[in-house]
């Protein structure tokens, strides 16, 4: 995980968030990139409203992830995302995956693997012993 901190209010916000977007763009490839803030008013969020830092988020190579403000607050920098989330913590709900997810697909494959590999290796024995080997 990296993290690049910046300004997400004020005047220096907007520069920040296109350079750290930038930047992570430019690191060897994360899977994802979330831009979050905390909720807060219009004035507040609007930094993920200017248009450069709108054009970095569709502009990036990676996939992004917002999650900027509480579940009523939209941004435009929303819509440039790939995916929204409705809060920050809901954005890194959404970029990890539940571990059950992970682990079903492998348990079932692991049970076809042995059930075949035992039922074969039970006719192998079987056409041995029908030999007479």
């Amino acid at each position: 995980m990296v993290i690049a901190p910046t300004a997400v209010q004020g005047e220096d916000a907007q520069l920040q968030i296109v350079k750290a977007l930038e930047l992570l763009n430019r690191m060897e490839k994360p899977d994802v990139i979330i831009v979050a803030r905390g909720g807060g008013s219009l004035e507040d969020l609007w930094a993920f409203n200017v248009e450069s830092v709108v054009r970095a988020i569709a502009d990036s190579g990676v996939p992004v992830i917002t999650g900027i403000g509480h579940e009523t607050d939209f941004t435009l920098a929303d819509f440039a995302a790939d995916l929204r989330a409705p809060t920050p913590t809901g954005a890194a709900v959404l970029a990890t995956p539940d571990i059950q997810d992970l682990q079903n697909p492998i348990a079932e494959y692991q049970s076809r693997f042995f059930n075949s590999s035992g039922s074969e290796y039970i006719q192998t024995k079987d056409k041995s012993t029908e030999s007479g080997l």
